[in-house]
């Protein structure tokens, strides 16, 4: 009796009892962190599959080969020919080799990832070789992440467009370029999917297409018949529902596929505020100015300038911030043509007024090109001031009290001096450099 009751109590759970075992060994082979996995095991796991391999004790293997497959964190790939491939599905983690075919990737990748810790992942150390092992949730959430992000050329693609088209939605903000560091780690592109589908599904037809209506398309928007502010303000109507197309052509995929009455485009346009904008190569067909020279009086801030989003990255300038360009500075070389001079010749009595040179750069024959000088300077010297002078601001800040000192009065005095309009005391100061 006492042997039946024990073999009941044995047997009576004997399942449960005997996953608790695999798992618990399982548990103590992980903490080793070593290649050397089933050695760690045990004696047990050599017996199960020697002693018991016949077709009656299959259950009992598989509750112990699933055990191994969710928890054990070991590369244990060749003994899948033992378990069996259908179970393959169970497997917690992932070799590098198999980590990167699920995210396409490198397995030198992977590895370099988990290395430095931005993968969740182990390292174990066999003899000569070293195994990496990736957690299958962590690869399978990094593969979801990276799912809805596409590279420029599919978004062309999705989008049914080309590149200049893109480079304007991007420029006008309909589109983002989304920043390495803020993209998942196995992205494969700059832009959302959703972002592209989101765009597609905002444009729908307007009013219907009659006969006789000339019909222009998005390409026809985005290219040199518009400035670039035009083209904008366009592409911002359009995808507000402000302008509608009127036709959807058959068997043509994407934006590339909706015609808009250029009637109601060009009235958009003359309605429209948009400013006219000039790229450097339109520069120098309109002045004698150099590409480089352009080019150099934007990189130091001289003349304000934009530039477009996508590979080309080109420059405009606003005809505005031309105008103020103009008006704050003249070009030396423009002046010296006029005058039947040179730049240098010209650079050197004003700097001894006190004019300097700004904005040059040097080419590649050592000369300087590209010379600017302040207009407001050349109006001071011109009334005899000193080329910085400005006029005090008459509403001074509230100052704290204090003690007046003799600079206190000086500078009062010089105020007074100048608030009258045709001073004389004002021109002698500004000539001999007193209160400038």
């Amino acid at each position: 009796m006492d042997i039946n009751r024990t073999a009941y109590a044995f047997a009576e759970d004997l399942p449960g009892r005997f996953r608790a075992f695999v798992l618990d060994r399982v548990h103590a082979a992980n903490a080793m962190e070593s290649s050397r996995f089933i050695a760690n095991l045990g004696r047990w796991y050599f017996e199960l599959n020697r002693t018991f391999a016949a077709e009656a004790y299959r259950p009992v293997r598989e509750v112990a080969y699933r055990v191994l497959l969710e928890h054990a964190q070991a590369p244990i790939n060749r003994k899948m020919k033992q378990m069996g491939a259908d179970l393959l599905g169970l497997k917690s983690t992932y070799t590098a080799a198999e980590a990167a075919r699920e995210l396409g990737s490198s397995a030198d990748r992977i590895v370099a990832l988990v290395k430095s810790g931005q993968l969740q992942g182990v390292i174990l150390q066999g003899g000569a070789n070293e195994y990496c092992l990736v957690a299958r949730a962590d690869v399978a959430a990094h593969k979801q992440a990276a799912a809805g992000f596409v590279s420029a050329k599919d978004l062309l693609k999705i989008l049914g467009i080309g590149r200049r088209v893109r480079d304007r939605l991007l420029e006008v903000g309909l589109l983002t370029a989304i920043p390495a560091g803020q993209r998942p780690l196995f992205a494969k592109g700059d832009f959302r999917s959703a972002e592209a589908e989101a765009l597609l599904a905002q444009l729908n037809l307007g009013a219907q297409h009659r006969h006789g209506d000339m019909l222009i398309m998005l390409d026809d928007i985005s290219g040199k018949r518009f400035s670039n502010a035009q083209a904008g303000e366009l592409l911002r109507k359009i995808f507000a529902g402000a302008l509608k197309p009127i036709v959807r052509l058959p068997g043509v995929h994407g934006l590339k596929a909706y015609c808009f009455d250029e009637d109601a485009v060009m009235a958009a346009v003359k309605t429209g505020s948009g400013s006219v904008e000039l790229t450097i190569t339109e520069l120098t067909k309109l002045t004698r100015w150099k590409h480089e020279t352009i080019k150099s009086w934007i990189e130091q801030g001289f003349l304000p300038a934009r530039r477009e989003p996508g590979g080309k990255h080109r420059v405009f300038v606003a005809l505005a911030d031309l105008i103020t360009f103009l008006s704050t500075y003249v070009v030396a070389g423009d002046t010296a043509e006029r005058l039947g001079s040179k730049t240098l010749w010209l650079m050197k009595p004003l700097q001894t007024a006190g004019v300097f040179a700004r904005g040059a750069h040097e080419t590649s024959s050592g000369n300087q090109r590209g010379v600017l000088f302040s207009v407001d300077a050349l109006v001071n010297v011109a009334s005899m001031r000193a080329s910085t002078w400005t006029r005090p601001t008459r509403i001074a800040a509230r100052q704290p009290s204090r003690i007046l000192d003799l600079r206190d009065v000086a500078d009062g005095f010089c105020g007074e001096a100048e608030s009258g309009e045709n001073s004389s005391d004002e021109t002698a100061g500004d000539k001999f450099g007193v209160c400038a």
